[in-house]
């Protein structure tokens, strides 16, 4: 699997309870081939932790698998593989209507909207950080962590989700 067989692979989706962020064959095959143990020739090597046998299809590889050596840095792998999380979207609106009460008084009315769609934004690693280690390929890989949801942490008051502001103002 190439790095943008992986990258268009990065989707966040929702099963029982967890969120995930790859696709279920990923996360298993990816542990499946992290998880060795010499020892066990039963299995080539292939602990059981994550099921027998070793990575069938889609996962990505530890540095040196298929016996390849090393001769320049990143040939059998890379130390840091960047890839990107889910695209961030959201749409804030605002509508206001004044109505004339006589040429010196008015009523207006406003409504303003943050997250008009209530599209969830979801960042692999939180929004703590810029940048997010995802760690392969223990048990926990390839799900979203705690606080991976959206939140404005510049104390704007935006929790995140849709938020309707109404406001009725009388000019004298």
């Amino acid at each position: 699997m190439t790095r943008d067989d992986l990258q268009k692979a990065v989707k966040v989706r929702k099963e029982s309870s967890l969120v995930f962020w790859l696709p279920d064959d990923i996360i298993l095959n990816s542990q499946k081939a992290f998880n060795l143990d010499i020892a066990n020739t039963a299995n080539n090597g292939y602990n059981t932790t994550f099921g027998s046998g070793g990575p069938q299809g889609r996962f990505i590889a530890p540095a040196g698998y298929g016996n390849c050596v090393s001769e320049y840095g990143g040939k059998c792998g890379s130390a840091n593989l960047i890839i990107y999380g889910p695209s961030f979207f959201k749409v804030d609106a605002s509508l206001s209507k004044a109505f004339s009460l006589g040429e010196r008084r008015s009523i207006e009315l406003r409504v303003m909207s943050l997250d008009v769609l209530n599209h969830p934004n979801f960042r692999v690693g939180g929004w703590t950080t810029d940048t997010g280690g995802a760690g392969c390929c223990g048990s926990t890989f390839g799900q979203m962590a705690t606080g991976s949801a959206y939140q404005d942490t510049s104390t704007t008051n935006d929790p995140g989700g849709r938020l309707v502001d109404v406001m009725l103002r009388i000019n004298w």
